[in-house]
Parts: structure tokens; sequence; C-alpha cells
């Protein structure tokens, strides 16, 4: 498939996906008579999240993964997949997988998300009511959410992409490798009716309500708080301090994942390749480290922007490295499907940024995941991952 039929299905995939947005958008602000309404209404106080509560949210993050791997494993024992999709379906993923193989293992990972997805809501709704925190989100404002999150998917979603194309290119010309694939790009042969209908489920809503739940709804507003919510202890981290300890955290995990499997070799790799002079090597090996090594300077530089922050009317040098640090650990989150976190620190800096702006949730899930449905909608067309 030619570049430009590559570049013709993205834009209409694009398209598609903002026509209908701006249908659903339009309706809204008519039958709820948003005319005179304030997309970026007065700001009520941020949720109180304790480090405890942070720590709780991102195991109750990591569980969901844990619990969906169990009802795989259900579903496997029970004989599911077989009598849905025959005796020849692959239950195993070897070391070497077949394209088969691969797309098969992205069917099972659906179907056990799907079936997981409501027992971690209703784990979010009781993590937050056992810890008394006060959602600020209000179910009567999604529609002005909506609107508010469609306005900014039109400003963002342009720039992320434009960023994801230079950071391709550009990593193609220094390691000579092609971006990496995301592995549900994997589904292949084996997608019809039931495996796409799972596969939007996963992208557009479970992954934007649980990572916008996580990253925006529990870790920045921790990030942004002026003081430590009562009461303190010897384990409480100073407000100042939270951000560069979220960077350097970032760069342990964005390494970490970049490194996959190959952690514990990948040290003589590097080592090998600057002594065979291996430039395209050593850049593919270095690259994503250096990539969440240059951001962590930053939260010391863009506090000090006064009139850029005055423009956007943050009101704390502490938002700007809450949004900051809380979009790097997102963008290292992704570090698998290299060069993704470059674009997706974009993206995530304009969700915090929104999320701060409206205190409300809807505005960064809505952009979330109309941001995933562009590429959606393109490998729905038959666009190649």
């Amino acid at each position: 498939m030619g570049d430009d039929k590559v570049l013709r299905l993205m834009l209409t995939s694009g398209l598609s996906v903002a026509l209908g947005g701006a249908v659903l958008a339009v309706l809204l602000f008519h039958v709820y008579r948003l005319r005179n309404a304030k997309l970026l209404p007065a700001r009520q106080a941020l949720p109180k999240w304790t480090g405890f509560g942070v720590l709780a949210a991102v195991g109750l993050f990591f569980l969901f993964e844990v619990g969906s791997g169990l009802i795989q494993s259900m579903l496997i024992q029970s004989g599911f997949f077989k009598s849905f999709y025959g005796e020849n379906f692959p239950l195993d993923l070897p070391e070497t997988p077949s394209p088969t193989q691969k797309g098969a293992a992205v069917v099972r990972r659906l179907w056990s998300s799907a079936l997981s997805f409501p027992l971690a809501l209703m784990a979010i709704v009781l993590l937050r009511r056992s810890l008394q925190v006060q959602s600020t989100s209000r179910f009567r404002t999604w529609p002005l959410g909506f609107v508010a999150g469609y306005l900014t998917w039109l400003m963002i979603t342009p720039a992320a992409f434009c960023v994801f194309v230079l950071a391709s290119i550009a990593h193609t010309a220094l390691t000579g490798k092609g971006p990496e694939k995301h592995p549900l790009t994997f589904i292949g042969e084996l997608a019809g009716p039931w495996e796409w209908t799972l596969f939007v489920i996963q992208t557009i809503v479970v992954a934007a309500v649980l990572e916008e739940w996580l990253f925006r709804g529990v870790l920045l507003p921790w990030l942004a708080q002026r003081k430590p919510v009562p009461p303190e202890t010897s384990f409480t981290i100073l407000p100042r301090h939270r951000p560069m300890l979220i960077l350097l955290g970032a760069l342990g995990v964005g390494t970490a994942f970049t490194l996959g499997t190959d952690f514990l070799t990948r040290p003589a790799q590097v080592q090998t390749a600057f002594k065979e002079k291996q430039i395209a090597a050593c850049a593919a090996y270095l690259i994503p480290a250096g990539f969440f090594l240059l951001l962590i300077p930053f939260d010391f530089l863009l506090p000090k922007l006064h009139r850029l922050r005055r423009y956007l009317r943050i009101r704390s040098s502490q938002d700007v490295r809450a949004i900051w640090a809380s979009s790097a650990l997102f963008a290292a989150m992704h570090a698998h499907v290299w060069p993704s976190p470059i674009p997706l620190m974009v993206l995530a800096m304009g969700l915090g940024y929104l999320y701060l702006r409206t205190r409300s949730l809807v505005g960064p899930i809505v952009v979330h995941g109309m941001f995933n449905a562009v590429s959606a909608v393109y490998l729905i067309l038959g666009g190649p991952a």
C-alpha cells in the first residue's frame, strides 16, 4: 500500500471522527441550550488525593490487568474460545508467534478486557468512597464537557499527529527502523464484527476512561496540591518535590518499557554497538531514555514562563509542573510502542490543561476517546498497522 493511500485513509478517518463528533456536539449544544454557558466554568476545588490514595489507584490500575488475565484464563478453561472460534483457535503465545497466534492473543485480550471493565468501574467507585475523596465532576454538566472536549480535540489532534509523523521520520532516519506496532494492531484475519466491536470498546471507552481517571483524575490533582492533605506523616511527600519524583519515575518506566524483556542483555548490546561504532544501533538503544531524561530540566524552566502561564490562565507554577510531570508519566506508560510517547506527550499536556480548567473528566475522556477513534477507524478501513 503506497504512502498516498495511507495518507488518504488517515485523512478519511480523521474527518469521519471529526464529522461524527461535530454532529453530536452541535446537537448537545442546542438541546441543552449551551449558547450562554461557559465552556470553561468557574473552577472548583480539586479532589484531595493523598499519597496513599495515589498508590492505591495505581495498584487498582494494574490490578485491572491482573483481573483481565484471570478472566481470560477462565474463558480458556471454560472452552469459550474453542466453542466460539473453533477447535483450531490458538490458546497460547509462543516465543516466536505467527501472525495468527498474535491475532488470537489480541482477541483473547479484547474479550477479557471488556468483561473486566465493569468490575474496574465498581472498584474505582469503592476506592473513592472508602478514601472519602469527593469527585469534582458533575454528571449534569456532561454535555458542556463533551463540547469542550470536542473543541479541544479539534485543536490538539492535528498537532499530535504532525509530531508523530516528524518523530517517526526522525526515528527511521536515526535508527533505520520504522515505528513499532501497537500490540492491538495484530488483530489481523481473525477480526470480524464481534472483534471490531470489542476493539472499538477497548480503544475508545476502556482505555480512555481508565487512563484519564488515573492520570488526570488522581495523579494530576495530587501533583497540583500546594499543601499536603492532612493528616501529614513522616512518609508524606511535600508538593514541591512531587513533580520531580514523577519525572524520575517516568524516566525509569519509559526506559524499562522500551527495553522490555531485554533489560538484562541491553547494557551489553549498547557497549558492543559503541565499540563497533554502530551509530544506528546506539541511537535505537539510547533515544527513548534520552527523551525522558530531556523532560526533567523543563520542570525548572516551564514555571518561569510567567507570560505564557497568564495567557493560558493557569493559576500557579505548581499547576504547570503538575501537567508536565503527569504527561511525562502518561507518555512513559506507552513507551513500548516507540516513538508514540513523543506525540502522546503533546496530547497529555492538552488533556491536563483541559482538566485543570474544567475540573471534570468528561472533556479529557472525550478527547482521549476521539483521539484513539481516528486510529481505530483507520484500521477498520484496512489501513496497515
